[in-house]
């Protein structure tokens, strides 16, 4: 409904001013939730990463497939059988097939349970069921291809069931490969594409009543959810209406920096100034043009995105 606009004309957006150097995560899992809390792409930006990861799989798996194809044959001639080449073709071209159309299930299961949450008994039940699955999908398409294929020929397939065992061994490999590719891809992406935004001078358009207001990016410091509106503060201290929802908001500003900290507030991490506890596990947060904002306990990522931003002595105790 919303969304960021680039090179828009009229007044240059301000740069935000240099926060200090950034200070190093402690443990590996707080680079993951901190990663996990660097907003990922949205909207078309990560139906297109889908996209291209869904053909690096493909491409993938074809090399892969037409070099076993070559190696069945090269195997069979060296110990004196022959045997077609359509067969081995159709046995790995299937097997490819069903690998591509199970291939979504990994992709939802790192939706449901991304490895950065840190829910490790979640992660770990959410990616078994989901591997299982996919091994089952992948066995039915592959067997009804073939069957139909054979069945086409004149000829008949048999799959013993007794070889699943053998096959999702070999799928849980695929599994992760695919998860990984999911995974890594929008990663790869985001820095190119929050690059070209601030090239570009990337803008906000703010409804305002019966007014637009285009805003650049930069300018914007945290976004708060009042009631069925959302308030924009404003680096020069304003503060700006719009009636949306504040998770619209967040899907149009998450590719610049914009990060949920609260279930009421979204702010960009580029106007830190200060970090500190407020107890019980919560944390007070200080940006630009002294707007302040809760960061909740229930937003860990967030937190270590924050923490990678803030330096030392802006965020006692953190």
């Amino acid at each position: 409904m919303f969304r960021a606009v680039s090179n828009a004309p009229g007044r240059r957006p301000s740069k935000p001013e240099p926060t200090a150097p950034a200070a190093p995560v402690g443990s590996w899992l707080d680079r993951l939730r901190a990663d996990a809390a660097t907003p990922l792409l949205s909207g078309p930006q990560a139906r297109r990463a889908m996209l291209i990861a869904y053909i690096e799989i493909a491409l993938f798996m074809f090399a892969v497939d037409t070099v076993d194809i070559f190696t069945i044959l090269h195997d069979v001639t060296r110990v004196g059988r022959s045997l077609a080449a359509w067969q081995p073709t159709v046995w790995e071209y299937t097997s490819g097939a069903g690998i591509l159309a199970a291939a979504w299930l990994s992709w939802l299961a790192l939706r449901i349970a991304p490895p950065e949450s840190g829910r490790w008994l979640r992660v770990i039940a959410v990616h078994l069921l989901a591997a299982t699955a996919f091994s089952v999908l992948h066995l039915a398409v592959m067997i009804g291809l073939r069957i139909a294929i054979y069945a086409g020929l004149g000829l008949s397939y048999v799959w013993a069931p007794g070889d699943f065992p053998y096959e999702y061994r070999k799928d849980l490999l695929s599994y992760i490969l695919t998860a990984g590719c999911f995974w890594v891809t929008p990663r790869l992406l985001r820095p190119l594409t929050a690059a070209t935004a601030a090239r570009e001078g990337a803008t906000f358009d703010i409804l305002d009543g019966g007014r637009t207001l285009r805003t650049p990016v930069a300018d914007i410091v945290a976004v708060q959810s009042a009631g069925n509106y959302v308030e924009f503060r404003l680096a020069d201290g304003a503060v700006r209406l719009m009636r949306a929802t504040l998770a619209e908001v967040e899907q149009a500003l998450a590719p610049h920096g914009f990060v949920r900290i609260h279930r009421s507030w979204i702010a960009n991490a580029h106007r830190l100034r200060l970090l500190e506890p407020a107890g019980s596990g919560d944390y007070r947060l200080v940006l630009d043009g002294g707007v302040e904002a809760p960061v909740s306990r229930r937003y860990p990522a967030a937190l270590a995105r924050l923490k990678g931003v803030a330096s030392p002595d802006e965020a006692p105790g953190a």
